[in-house]
């Protein structure tokens, strides 16, 4: 794949992978809604945890196909670029997690994926604190209800 511009093979895997990241995020938070909390209607704390662990669940997905997104990306570098950096799925795994989290890791020096790993770093700072507000809305519809039922 040697005549895909890395920049431009970048800028589309970033479009692409926000797109199903936020694609994922909706359906789950969604899912939630529509779904957990009913059953457990009665059962708040219960209703919070699940959402706390399914919102997790969905966090890591998320931080995978970013890791994809990174080997892939990596690979449409030039090839001396490829074989140094030597990113195998674990490691492009805990790449995209500090990054996701913003926590920061030691930056790649190809331009592509730095790119990638800042639009990253927005992109979770985005997911983690949309999935922060819902929960804390679903906490404060639901506790609140039972206190009136007391």
């Amino acid at each position: 794949m040697s005549g895909v511009d890395p920049m431009l093979g970048a800028v589309i895997g970033c479009a692409l992978t926000v797109v199903l990241c936020v694609y994922v995020h909706l359906t789950t938070l969604r899912l939630l809604n529509d779904r957990v909390l009913p059953r457990f209607q009665r059962h708040s704390r219960t209703a919070v945890g699940m959402m706390v662990l399914v919102a997790l669940v969905a966090h890591l997905l998320e931080i995978w196909i970013f890791a994809i997104t990174i080997l892939v990306v990596g690979s449409l570098s030039d090839t001396q670029f490829a074989e140094e950096l030597q990113l195998d799925g674990f490691d492009a795994f805990y790449y995209s997690a500090v990054s996701y989290t913003s926590m920061g890791a030691e930056p790649l020096h190809e331009s592509s994926l730095r790119i990638l790993t800042a639009i990253e770093a927005l992109t979770g700072l985005i997911l983690i604190t949309w999935t922060a507000s819902f929960i804390f809305l679903v906490m404060q519809r639901t506790w609140e209800g039972q206190q009136h039922h007391r």
